[in-house]
């Protein structure tokens, strides 16, 4: 796994040429073709903390926050962008599934997407120590936030198609 972070650090900071203000394509470790969009669900890894499942956030969000089919997703507070100065221009800001919903900028390198790879996320969510169970409920609320927009973007899709069939 050290040849892979390696490999994956080296491949971030080669690939960030800038998209949505630093929103990159980095999935599992290699780049991917679609760079990463806000709200897309994620694994994002601090220093000192397993991955845990979380949000990418636009920090150009309205500052009342914005619902998405259904979900209010709430903006980052002026406290968080104000890190923003104090992080290379290449960092994505996430909001993760804990427990306090806590904000971070994080590098590319420190990203992989949720659900691309369902060995990837099985391990990710199988991690032994005292974090174990805060993952495992961390990405319980990811995939409740990820079922409840689905729901609203199925329903959406179909009162669209009854409404052009008319």
């Amino acid at each position: 796994t050290t040849k892979r972070k390696r490999k994956s650090r080296d491949i971030g900071r080669e690939i960030n040429k800038g998209f949505m203000k630093g929103l990159n394509g980095i999935t599992n470790g290699l780049p991917d073709q679609l760079p990463l969009q806000p709200l897309e669900l994620v694994w994002a890894k601090c220093r000192g903390y397993p991955s845990f499942p979380a949000l990418v956030i636009d920090p150009d969000m309205p500052s009342d926050g914005q619902k998405v089919s259904g979900e209010f997703i709430q903006a980052p507070s002026e406290e968080v962008l104000e890190h923003r100065e104090k992080n290379p221009h290449n960092t994505v800001l996430v909001r993760f599934f804990d427990g306090r919903r806590s904000w971070q900028w994080l590098p590319p390198s420190k990203i992989d997407r949720l659900g691309k790879d369902k060995d990837f996320d099985v391990t990710q969510i199988s991690i032994s120590g005292p974090s174990k169970r805060s993952v495992q409920q961390a990405y319980e609320r990811a995939m409740r936030h990820r079922r409840k927009v689905l729901k609203k973007l199925n329903t959406e899709e179909d009162s669209d198609n009854i409404s052009s069939s008319s």
